[in-house]
Order: C-alpha cells, then structure tokens, then sequence
C-alpha cells in the first residue's frame, strides 16, 4: 500500500481534474480556468474531512473504536479541514477570481458575472461567510478542534456548505447572447431582474432528492462496508505511533 499510495494519489489528482472540467466547465463552453480543477479539490477536500470527522464520531457514538480515535486526532483531523478545507479553498477562490477580474475578458467574466445576478448573489455571499469566514474563525483556535462536541457541528457545516458550493458551480447559466447583446452589466443586471433574462436560479424537489438519494447512497455504501472490514489496522506496522500520537 506504501507503494502504490503516491501512484494512486498522482492518478487521482488527474482523473479528478478531468471529471471536473469533463462535468463542470464544459455547461459553459468558451469558460476556462486554469485553476478551476484545484479549486473543485479543495472543494472535496473540505467535504472528504468533514465527513472523516463525523464518521469517526459517529463511530464512537455506537461504541467501536472508543480508545483508537483519541482527542489528538480529532485535533489533526480538525487542522486538515481547517488548512485544506477553509484557507487553501479560500486561498484558491480568490486568486481564481482575482486573475479573472484583473485580466477582464469577455470569455472570463461571464462566469462570475452569473454568481453576482439574481438569486445567485446571496449564495455566492453565502459562501464567503459560510464556507470561509464564519469556519475560520471557530476552527484557527485549537481548542474547537479539541471539543468532541464542538468539531462535528463545525464539520457538519462544512459538509452543508460543500453541497451549496457544488449547487453553486453547476446551476447558474446564463444565454452568451445575452452577454453578447447586453451593451453594460447595469442593463443585464436589470434583464435578469426583470425576468426578461434567466440565470438558473431556482430550486426543485428534483435537486434535493437526488442530493438526498445521492446521500444516501453513499452512507449507506460506506456502513456496509465497514461491516466487512476491521475498523482497526491491526497489521499497519506504524500502528502503535499512530495510536500515541500527540499534536505539537
């Protein structure tokens, strides 16, 4: 496993960044991001720690693995999310619409120009306070992540603003004709206002149930195969560092 870890790790890092440009970037043709595929990961990533967190509570909750998941790894798991999950996606959002703004092409901006009319405004604000603000600031102190109560509430937001950040890259749309005929953002900005313009926004009984669906799957996947598997590496030889590890 050793072995293959950094081949796998190399293989997914690209097969991800294909299947988000495959999946995401490609409902908006003439888009390019060259830093579009690293945001989508620090994406994940926020998603894949959070639900690490509540899993292993979850686990502990029902009675297993009581002494293998100590505070000490809460801790650590705390920081990964808190790193890669909240500052590196920050990081990665702004500097992705920092270049977009700064460079100002056409070809560029519609894409912002979407999240910024109609309903799609308050979800990008909602991004910036719930996804980064609001988490970086309960998550910098080291005592958050320390707290068995407090981490999986915070993990569990993280998870919510995960789904609203994926809602947010692949609903908004809006017709490059009317970009192409509007002669200023204050005269599309009122076409989207009016109704005369849409940009995707809404939501349906059909976006959550399949999140729901989804979901569901995915728990329901993943519990089955815990079933079938020792929770605990008990033939990991670094087994025992692991389980006395302390944060510095």
């Amino acid at each position: 496993m050793q072995k293959w870890a950094p081949i796998c790790m190399i293989l997914y890092a690209f097969t991800q960044s294909y299947a988000a440009i495959d999946w995401m970037m490609t409902l908006q043709p003439k888009w390019f991001s060259t830093m579009f595929p690293v945001y989508f990961w620090s994406a994940t990533m926020a998603g894949f720690f959070a639900m690490m967190i509540l899993l292993a509570r979850y686990l502990q909750k029902t009675g297993h693995i009581q002494k293998s998941i100590t505070t000490e790894h809460y801790h650590d798991l705390g920081k990964w999310l808190f790193g890669l999950g909240v500052v590196f996606w920050a990081y990665i959002a702004f500097s992705q619409y920092m270049l977009i703004w700064y460079a100002n092409l056409p070809v560029e901006t519609g894409w912002y120009i979407t999240r910024q009319l109609g309903g799609w405004a308050p979800i990008s604000l909602i991004l910036l306070f719930g996804h980064f603000l609001i988490p970086f600031i309960l998550l910098i102190t080291r005592w958050t992540k320390r707290w068995r109560s407090t981490l999986p509430l915070i993990a569990a937001w993280m998870v919510l603003m995960f789904f609203v950040d994926i809602y947010w890259l692949v609903f908004p749309m809006i017709p490059e004709t009317a970009i192409a005929d509007a002669t200023s953002y204050n005269q599309l900005a009122s076409w989207v206002t009016n109704g005369d313009v849409s940009v995707g926004y809404g939501f349906s009984l059909v976006n959550f149930t399949c999140l729901i669906g989804m979901f569901a799957l995915f728990c329901g996947g993943t519990m089955i195969n815990l079933r079938s598997c020792n929770l605990v590496a008990s033939a990991d030889p670094r087994l025992d560092e692991a389980l006395h590890f302390e944060n510095a």
